[in-house]
């Protein structure tokens, strides 16, 4: 309801225009209403748009000016990023230039000569963008409290995990250190040196894939919408849900094999397997059976995945309830009641959807239906490239860990490299101030005390330009490119082979001459 303002009320209006007394005019005619005009004339296209970055409540732009019109005002200032009222005011238009400049962004257009309008209009659109900006504050709140809620649930499933990928790496660490211990004692046995040997190895690729999935699973940000493979998600999978399943509950896997991909996240479809093989787990406290099957969903071009449980089952008037954020029937310090309503916003945002079946002492059924997609090009099977040998070259190894810069170095020296060793930045740039250009490499590690190896790396360029630089990690790679790792360095990921080891050496090196000949 347009009325008249308490006297004084200020409006910051940018006033665009180049008649002295038309702007008189119009303050005073604010004023009559109750508004004090604490604004600013403008009448070039420069000033208004040097003017525009002020935080002004409202424009006020007449249409013909000396050299320009409003549409030439609109173009500017639909260029920088507000959200304030445009209002036309002018003595010289007609209603067709008017409509014309309301498509072009202008939200009104009064006339001069009857500006009876002019108070309704302002007040009317200042209340409509005082209402956006509402609307977008409250939008950027659901957004972050949905990403806090996602990272929160995500956190507690990990948590969640603990037990069972504590018991899973002590069974690795029982392997190595036993087997360690056994050839130790008896190094003249070569058949138990061979069979001891190749159990730690088998132990340690274990335990480095159960790391890597644990950092998969932890990432903060799923990937782009692409076409996922159902069927090697849950078998890559598998491992982490029997350990999170615990030994008294059987998992049993039904995959058929034209399941097809579907369009979504690997991470998140793991997320939400995990939250729902949890959710069963927490339903049979006594053990059980956990199903999940994927198959052709009867309507075309979906694809379906169930997960069944012989749990306590669901009560009837439970049931409604069971995806809504933060409603859990389980005892207090057993879950926040996050998992199923993850499972429910991750599945129908790709566009599926998700039900249960469910009775008391019957367990639950989980039927997920999800958008096919084309199935991915499988990759080619990765053959393991023989270790390379180096021919004299000269590297230096920057690693804070004693162990891990020991073997490095026993590595490399063994493949034909002459090796400096430096434990951290410090050591290094002294080492590189010696030797200067005949470190022919370095290979560093990113994570350091005092300064990290990227920072060693660009320390050492002006005085080493040349110099080839090979970076060593155990973070995963979405947290190094968030540390500044661009995607053309190389990266060897720990735990590393000795043949991943020595082919990125040797990779990095001659790609050195190559482009020293290329430059002569």
């Amino acid at each position: 309801m347009s009325g008249v303002a308490p006297a004084g009320v200020a409006l910051r209006a940018l006033l665009l225009e180049d008649s002295a007394d038309d702007a008189l005019l119009l303050e005073r005619h604010l004023a009559r209403s109750g508004y004090r005009l604490e604004g600013r004339r403008v009448e070039t296209l420069e000033d208004f748009r040097a003017a525009l970055v002020e935080p002004w409540e409202l424009v006020l732009a007449d249409y013909h000016l000396t050299t320009f019109t409003a549409l030439d005002a609109l173009a500017v200032f639909r260029t920088q990023p507000h959200d304030i009222p445009f209002l036309i005011v002018s003595g010289a238009m007609g209603e067709d230039v008017g409509v014309t400049a309301m498509l072009h962004g202008a939200q009104d257009y009064i006339f001069k000569g009857n500006l009876s309008r002019l108070v309704p209009a302002i007040e009317r659109e200042l209340r409509e963008a005082a209402g956006r900006r509402q609307n977008r504050a409250a939008q950027e709140a659901l957004h972050r409290a949905e990403d806090q809620l996602a990272q929160a649930q995500k956190m507690e499933a990990i948590g969640r995990l603990a037990g069972g990928v504590a018991h899973d790496f002590n069974n690795v660490l029982s392997i190595i250190g036993n087997y360690a211990a056994l050839c130790l004692a008896d190094p003249q046995d070569g058949a138990l040196l061979r069979m001891g040997l190749g159990e730690i190895g088998k132990a340690a690729s274990r335990a480095a894939k159960l790391t890597q999935q644990l950092l998969t699973f932890s990432r903060r940000h799923p990937a782009p919408i692409a076409a996922v493979d159902l069927n090697r998600v849950v078998r890559d999978l598998e491992g982490m849900l029997r350990s999170a399943l615990g030994a008294d509950v059987e998992l049993v896997l039904l995959l058929a094999p034209g399941t097809g991909a579907v369009r979504g996240d690997a991470v998140q479809l793991e997320q939400v397997l995990m939250n729902l093989a949890v959710n069963a787990r927490d339903a049979m406290p006594h053990g059980g059976r956990l199903v999940i099957e994927t198959g052709r969903a009867r309507d075309e071009g979906r694809v379906a995945l169930t997960v069944a449980d012989t749990g306590v089952g669901v009560a009837p008037d439970v049931l409604p309830h069971i995806f809504e954020p933060f409603f859990t029937t389980k005892a207090e310090g057993r879950g926040t009641g996050l998992g199923l309503a993850t499972v429910y916003g991750i599945v129908t945002g790709w566009g599926g959807e998700v039900s249960v079946d469910s009775a008391p002492g019957r367990g639950a059924v989980f039927r997920v239906l999800l958008p096919g997609a084309s199935m991915p090009a499988s990759e080619a099977p990765r053959s393991i490239p023989a270790a390379v040998r180096g021919g004299g070259e000269r590297v230096l190894v920057v690693e804070d860990d004693d162990a891990v810069r020991t073997l490095v170095c026993e590595l490399l020296q063994r493949h034909g490299y002459a090796v400096l060793t430096a434990r951290n930045a410090g050591e290094a740039i002294l080492l590189a101030e010696q030797h200067g250009r005949s470190i022919d490499l370095m290979l560093t590690d990113i994570v350091m005390p005092h300064m990290s190896g990227l920072a060693l790396a660009a320390r050492l360029a002006p005085m080493l330009p040349e110099m080839p630089v090979v970076y060593m990690s155990g973070y995963a790679d979405a947290q190094l490119q968030g540390g500044g790792l661009a995607p053309d360095m190389r990266l060897l990921t720990k735990p590393f082979t000795v043949e991943g080891l020595t082919a990125m050496v040797r990779e990095a090196l001659d790609a050195r001459a190559v482009s020293a000949e290329y430059s002569v």
